[in-house]
């Protein structure tokens, strides 16, 4: 097994279905169609763009017939490309060995796409049956815009609101056809869905079931809808203003009022969708915190999700659950038909914050912070200039749109720079590059280069510590917040990163002035919820990298350390309750908790077990410990990591990183508690020179014994230490060897100096303790551990 998530995707034909699930894994994707396929083409480079004519055809053959015979994650976009391609239901079937039924349904997809691809709107206007039947076979708006074309003899008007940005229902008088303007076809027309009920008693009884969906094939809904009987109309767009608005609450009502409003209060939550690297179960939770507390205050709770591994899912967790794609068409019906008194975007992770400006441009309530103060942090380029006007220091960026431009600033800040698009998850298609070349390539093959969100770019700093501000807001105040560190230096993503909290290596005027910057932008921003700010320090200055008007993947770490459950305290600022500020005193905390992250390198063939600025792991544990040392093994030890007993094999590849891990008495630790050292020639050199006794071994590609990959797979090494020489991967060098070895032996893999020296320190500490007659292990339950939590409250 490979996948580190799952969908459930619920409809009445086989057509509907598949294609609501493509795009639940893919919010990117519209459905059955070939373009995530071509952009995977064109990130491999698999298909030269210098080919033409037969050359380039037979490639591209070539291609999509290598995918259909040996499956990767964009198999099914691949069989879309083969109809695209001509291949027929018995072609694919011979190649790929699924079954006919399934590929002539997809094929009658590729038909009906083929239709519409030739019509332009005002043909698609006079045929409401072929629109219906697309409904019918799980096209989505944005889709359906995608393949009709614009009428010849229609005049473009310039009007704010007929550009394709705009996502209300509007009513199309030419131009580039968009998704409000097939949404406002089919309401006209009435082409709405309807809401279902799962039937779980086979009709031998009526269904009380929570489980929800939505679809075209039926003629009414299986319950009560308040906003059932509403009629389309145009919806007036509600465009972004200049400056940032007063944050969107609930007007609180004190119990036992008899407002007809709060009696029948619906709140929608948006969910997290499907686990992956960068979403997983840490939204889930926050999700389920503020549908809990939704509840307890006496809101109705509506959660849309379509993640059957998640506990939101749990048909008793809210008052409705609707099993639906997280799509801006999806939660707009949905919104529609409920009638709720706000949307909570903030609980589920980006993807549904990324709804947020489309959902707000279309008249939906957006509870907590402003959709203005969550696109100006989501929008680089926006950010980056507030941080100028509120003098808040940040590393030296630009904005580009251009190669050429992009190598004018490298040339001017110098390298390693950082690449980083707007309306990201999770580091995606973020990069360090080093030089010119590496550039190119990226921008290249990654098409981050967009006018839409801009792209900005900016000096990345190395050897800067990173750490990390959680927090609350109300009103643009601070109401509770948790500062932690990162054992490893910036440029490894915080969710791959190890953490310790309350921070334990910070300078005072360091978390002083955190706080003080926080504080900062909470007030410019008028924050009402949760967010979170990553900075990185060095030599006493602080600078900001980023912030996320959101719940972050820490907050159930912070909450259960802190026993002060951060999302309730957002949830109830959001809906006008009012709220009390938990007593958290660090100084006063007796223990330590060490967040570390779960990798799955061993199922994922051929990947580069090494952090970087995005995201790899697919899971996280936390402990508790009466010190760092304890609290940071305790962690490494739940992760699946093996303490050495005897045979380290070390291999740095910077000669600064050689440098640290011998200053700071590293391998000194290593030897003294009786460790053999093995080393690769450049490491041996060093770690000889400055007095530390080791055994050379060769790399891979030297082919001579003693070597490192026959050692690791002899099993005759307890522990790597490899840290790479550059910033990017590259399969055929001897590190990648290494590395793999590593993990396809077992042997626990250190890549990261930082985490490397810690990582001694810990094991020295608890060899000194036990070698005293003292134990190193301090075993409590969770209550024992924050009772102090408790007094102070």
């Amino acid at each position: 097994m490979q996948s580190v998530g799952e969908v459930m995707a619920i409809g009445r034909t086989f057509e509907e279905t598949i294609q609501k699930a493509l795009r639940m894994v893919d919010e990117t994707s519209l459905g059955f169609d070939h373009i995530r396929f071509d952009l995977e083409l064109n990130r491999r480079g698999s298909v030269s763009s210098s080919q033409k004519g037969e050359s380039a055809g037979a490639s591209l053959e070539a291609e999509i017939k290598k995918e259909l015979a040996h499956p990767t994650p964009v198999r099914m976009w691949a069989i879309a490309k083969a109809f695209e391609h001509g291949m027929n239901v018995e072609e694919v079937h011979e190649l790929t060995s699924i079954d006919r039924w399934f590929l002539s349904k997809l094929h009658g997809l590729h038909m009906i796409k083929g239709t519409m691809k030739s019509m332009d709107f005002n043909q698609l206007r006079n045929q409401p049956e072929l629109l219906k039947e697309a409904k019918l076979r799980g096209f989505s708006d944005r889709q359906i815009a995608a393949l009709v074309s614009e009428p010849e003899k229609m005049e473009y008007v310039a009007s704010p609101a007929l550009l394709p940005v705009d996502y209300g229902s509007l009513r199309y008088t030419g131009g580039p056809v968009s998704e409000a303007h097939i949404r406002h076809l089919r309401k006209k027309l009435g082409i709405v869905p309807v809401v279902k009920q799962i039937d779980t008693l086979a009709a031998e009884y009526p269904a009380e079931t929570n489980y929800l969906y939505l679809t075209y094939s039926g003629e009414e809904h299986d319950v009560d809808l308040a906003g059932s009987e509403k009629q389309c109309s145009d919806v007036k767009v509600t465009d972004l203003t200049p400056a940032i608005p007063e944050p969107l609450t609930l007007k609180f009502q004190a119990q036992g009022s008899d407002s007809k409003e709060e009696a029948e209060s619906r709140i929608i939550v948006l969910g997290c969708g499907p686990y992956r690297i960068g979403s997983s179960v840490e939204f889930d939770w926050c999700s389920v915190s503020c549908v809990r507390t939704l509840r307890s205050l006496g809101h109705k709770a509506i959660v849309i999700n379509c993640n059957p591994e998640t506990v939101s899912t749990d048909f008793d967790e809210s008052n409705r659950l609707y099993f639906e794609e997280l799509s801006h068409e999806r939660v707009m019906d949905i919104s529609e038909l409920e009638t709720p008194r706000g949307v909570v975007v903030s609980v589920g992770g980006q993807t549904p914050n990324n709804l947020a400006l489309g959902l707000h441009r279309c008249g939906i309530r957006i509870l907590g912070t402003s959709v203005e103060a969550i696109d100006a942090c989501e929008d680089r380029n926006k950010f980056s200039q507030l941080c100028d006007r509120l003098r808040v220091d940040q590393p030296e960026w630009s904005e580009f749109a251009t190669l050429e431009e992009a190598r004018r600033f490298c040339t001017v800040a110098g390298y390693p720079v950082l690449v980083r698009p707007s309306y990201v998850l999770s580091g995606a298609a973020m990069r360090v590059v080093t030089n010119d070349d590496e550039l190119d390539i990226f921008l290249k093959t990654a098409a981050v280069v967009s006018r839409d969100h801009p792209v900005v770019i900016s000096k990345y700093i190395t050897g800067a510590k990173e750490v990390e501000m959680d927090a609350i807001g109300n009103e643009g105040e601070l109401v509770n917040y948790a500062i932690a560190e990162h054992i490893e230096n910036a440029g490894v993503h915080s969710g791959d990163a190890t953490l310790l909290l309350p921070a334990q290596r910070l300078f005072v005027e360091t978390h002083r002035r955190v706080k003080s910057i926080s504080q900062k932008l909470c007030k410019a921003l008028k924050i009402s919820g949760p967010f979170n700010i990553q900075f990185i320090c060095k030599d006493n200055e602080v600078k900001v990298i980023e912030c996320n008007l959101r719940a972050s993947r820490s907050m159930p770490f912070i909450s259960k350390t802190y026993n002060v459950n951060f999302i309730e305290l957002a949830t109830r600022i959001m809906t006008g309750f009012p709220v009390h500020a938990a007593i958290i005193q660090p100084m006063d905390i007796d223990y330590v908790a060490c967040k570390c992250p779960m990798f799955s390198f061993g199922r994922l063939k051929n990947s580069d077990p090494r952090l970087g600025v995005e995201m790899s792991s697919t899971g996280e544990v936390a402990c508790f410990g009466v010190n760092v040392h304890e609290a940071f093994l305790k962690g490494m030890l739940a992760a699946n990591f093996k303490l050495p007993k005897k045979n380290i094999v070390i291999s740095l590849g910077p000669n600064s990183a050689k440098h640290e891990f011998v200053s700071t008495g590293a391998a000194k630790q290593l030897q003294e508690m009786g460790f053999s050292l093995f080393a690769t020639k450049s490491t041996s050199d060093y770690l000889s020179k400055h007095g530390v006794s080791c055994s050379l071994v060769y790399k891979p590609l030297i082919k001579k014994e003693p070597n490192v990959l026959t050692l690791l797979q002899a099993g005759k090494m307890d522990m790597m230490i490899n840290v790479p020489d550059s910033m990017d991967s590259n399969g055929m060098t001897d590190g990648f060897k290494m590395r793999r070895g590593a993990i396809e032996a077992g042997v626990p893999l250190i890549t990261d100096i930082k985490t490397a020296i810690f990582t001694c320190a810990a094991i020295h500490r608890k060899w000194l303790r036990e070698s005293s007659g003292k134990s190193f292990w301090d075993v409590c339950s969770w209550q024992e551990y924050v009772e102090i939590i408790e007094r102070l409250n």
